[in-house]
């Protein structure tokens, strides 16, 4: 976890478990702090949205267990993948957030996640390309 982020919540950097296979999949959408959130092996959320209403992509922060693996998905492509290393606890809104996200609340949750940047970045439209297919049946050319 990020050093100042870690002197502000508390943790420390933990490695994921290896015998568990992974548990469960999310994909996080993260545009605004992503650079943060990935060079320094976390995901931060407001608990609730601004209006006081809960949110339930908040609300998975907090069903993520170590193991399980975090796609990143920002400026139109999924650029690193990570594994949740502990799970997520109450922390304040990092400050190397700066000015990004002023509406959000200051009260969220934090979850470690070992992220790894991916060498080439992948378009989700380009996963039919990705995607393995039979190949194709050749047509014999008739004889007359």
């Amino acid at each position: 976890v990020h050093q100042p982020v870690a002197r502000q919540c508390g943790l420390w950097r933990r490695q994921a478990p290896a015998e568990q296979p992974p548990l469960a999949y999310w994909w996080v959408n993260h545009k605004q702090t992503r650079d943060h959130e990935v060079r320094g092996d976390y995901l931060w959320s407001p608990r609730r949205n601004q209006n006081g209403a809960r949110n339930q992509s908040y609300d998975n922060m907090g069903l993520a267990q170590p193991g399980d693996v975090v796609y990143s998905y920002a400026n139109g492509v999924l650029g690193a993948v990570g594994i949740v290393i502990a799970r997520a606890s109450p922390c304040p809104k990092p400050t190397e957030f700066g000015s990004v996200g002023d509406y959000w609340s200051n009260e969220g949750w934090l979850l470690p996640v070992a992220f790894t940047e991916l060498e080439r970045a992948v378009r989700p439209s380009d996963a039919n390309a990705i995607r393995c297919r039979p190949p194709r049946r050749r047509r014999r050319a008739r004889s007359r």
